[in-house]
């Protein structure tokens, strides 16, 4: 008895290249969405310094601010403060304002600006205002 079909194994030339040919279009139409997602991340985490920065500037001056004598000088002045944060690749400018415009008697409101630029060549600019309100404590 002759066989008339003969069984083989494994895969030829041809459903190796289809498949591979199919595998390297869906994995380039997968880099765009990942360089997205890359570069999502990294402005993510220079906004997320940027509100740690202004965070601690406020709590600065919040403990500061508990001296009477200097809640007195700074409600008086209206001061303006700025500083310049460098860290391991951009530099963070935070501004701090002081004012008691609306507010009640022994308060005063911080607010402090953070601004960043995207690249250290870039005229692109970020920033981050961040508020609080201060209370005299006698």
């Amino acid at each position: 008895m002759q066989v008339l079909f003969k069984k083989t194994l494994g895969f030829t030339l041809i459903e190796i290249l289809v498949t591979m040919v199919i595998l390297s279009i869906i994995l380039l139409g997968l880099s765009p969405m990942m360089l997205s997602s890359m570069k999502g991340a990294k402005s993510s985490k220079k906004r997320s310094e940027a509100t740690t920065y202004g965070q601690q500037g406020l709590e600065f001056y919040k403990n500061l601010l508990s001296d009477a004598s200097l809640f007195d000088k700074f409600v008086k002045d209206s001061t303006t403060s700025n500083d310049s944060i460098l860290d391991s690749v951009n530099i963070y400018q935070r501004i701090f304002k002081f004012d008691t415009t609306g507010l009640g008697e022994n308060l005063l409101r911080i607010n402090v600006k953070i601004s960043w630029k995207k690249n250290p060549t870039s005229n692109t600019k970020y920033n981050v205002n961040l508020s609080t309100i201060s209370r005299k404590l006698n």
